[in-house]
């Protein structure tokens, strides 16, 4: 009886241990959802747009995807896209959004997403207060402009007062001091000014560069510099003095590294007239059209020391829908490029190549642009008219073309201020527009 008593609960729990070894090992794995073949980045915001990038993570076939902004339908693609970009339109300015990607399979929502949270731009405002100054008096005009901050602008064109000829101006917060850049006696119009700080500022001329460092001037020409020289000097652009880029007339391109100066072959003769990049100096775009017979327009892209034409016409005016015509500006803000062509402004995205065309500011009398960001874009047009982008809208103002006979030289935007040059038709003055806001 004792052993019967004790055999029977050591049998019992030996079978217990069996019954439960064989069910843990009989019990299917559950099925796990696949993961989700795409994800999202913020590549461009405005105030009202969101431009989202989606990109593939894996090459299953007959998956769909759809994207979201919390419970709304934003894209659905039926099959898995490759890279590509999806513009969410019709937004609140300064505004957190969330973003997630679905994985659909045979019309089934599953593996969703981590949520990507997203905040648009708030607005900024149009309303410049703006004050204008003469300098020079018959036969003077400006062409360019660098503001250093407020009370630091700098103008460049030709100067002509009763006792001397300047090429230059700098505006100190209370008044303009006339500037003669003419280094070892080589004066003449400045045609571009380009400026990094107080003490780091490039001009451009003829076939000739300069440098100030705050003191003085420094002459970059072929005799002293391996300077390749040019026709002409029409823009410049750079992340720093070592890196830094001149274009001008018949496909002009020349690059210096802060000791030589290297000519880039542009494949064009078109005249260059904007360049702007990224401040990483990754991408680089220069735009440009000619007046002169025969005429034409291009736009240039260069990318990992490759130049690459994204656009080009031997003529003005477009001849078919699609046609962009004359491509007049660029800037550069975060991931997109913007062109300003006769048909629009031509938007492209640097990672997909994804473009699309805004026809809210049309044809090329817009011929200059600066950019603090998607939310602060300001561009000049013919007659000192001007066009700002708040973020949200268009101000195509017309008041300073109304008030005077003016013909714009070019733009430029720091902060809250704004200036543009140019000079009085009819050559009695130079001119310049100083904005506030």
């Amino acid at each position: 009886m004792l052993l019967r008593s004790i055999f029977r609960p050591m049998a019992w729990s030996i079978l217990f241990v069996i019954f439960a070894g064989f069910t843990l090992v009989s019990c299917p794995t559950q099925p796990t959802n696949p993961p989700n073949p795409a994800t999202l980045s913020v590549e461009y915001t405005t105030c009202t747009e969101v431009w989202l990038r989606v990109t593939l993570l894996d090459s299953t076939e007959h998956t769909g995807v759809r994207v979201y902004r919390g419970d709304s339908l934003v894209m659905n693609f039926p099959v898995t896209p490759p890279d590509t970009v999806v513009i969410d339109t019709g937004l609140t300015p300064n505004t957190t959004y969330a973003y997630h990607t679905v994985r659909v399979q045979e019309n089934h929502e599953q593996s969703p997403g981590d949520p990507l949270r997203v905040t648009t731009l708030p607005t900024t405002s149009h309303n410049f207060t703006w004050t204008i100054d003469t300098l020079g008096n018959y036969g003077s005009y400006l062409n360019d402009v660098a503001i250093v901050d407020e009370d630091d602008i700098w103008v460049a064109g030709n100067i002509v007062t009763d006792s001397m000829e300047y090429n230059a101006a700098r505006w100190d917060g209370e008044q303009w001091q006339l500037i003669r850049i003419a280094p070892a006696g080589y004066f003449g119009p400045i045609t571009a000014v380009y400026a990094f700080s107080s003490d780091d500022i490039w001009f451009g001329k003829y076939g000739l560069a300069f440098h100030f460092n705050g003191t003085s001037f420094t002459r970059y020409e072929p005799s002293n510099s391996s300077f390749p020289g040019m026709p002409s000097l029409n823009a410049i652009w750079g992340t720093s003095s070592s890196n830094l880029y001149f274009v001008g007339d018949n496909g002009s391109i020349v690059h210096y590294d802060g000791a030589t100066f290297t000519r880039i072959e542009s494949g064009h003769d078109v005249r260059l007239t904007e360049i702007a990049g990224t401040p990483d100096d990754d991408y680089v775009f220069i735009a440009g059209y000619s007046f002169v017979l025969p005429v034409s327009t291009t736009a240039l892209m260069l990318h990992n020391g490759e130049l690459t034409t994204l656009y080009y016409a031997d003529h003005l005016t477009p001849e078919t829908p699609t046609d962009l015509g004359a491509v007049s500006a660029v800037g550069v803000t975060d991931n997109v490029v913007t062109f300003v062509t006769y048909q629009g402004l031509w938007q492209r995205e640097l990672h997909t190549g994804f473009t699309r065309l805004d026809k809210r500011v049309r044809h090329y009398e817009y011929h200059s642009m600066h950019t603090q960001g998607a939310n602060d874009i300001l561009l000049a047009g013919g007659g000192f008219k001007y066009a700002h982008f708040n973020g949200a809208t268009w101000d195509l103002n017309e008041d300073l073309f109304n008030q005077y006979h003016l013909s714009t030289g070019s733009i430029n935007l720091f902060q809250n201020t704004a200036v543009i040059v140019g000079f009085i038709q009819g050559g009695s003055h130079a001119i310049v527009a100083r904005g506030r806001r």
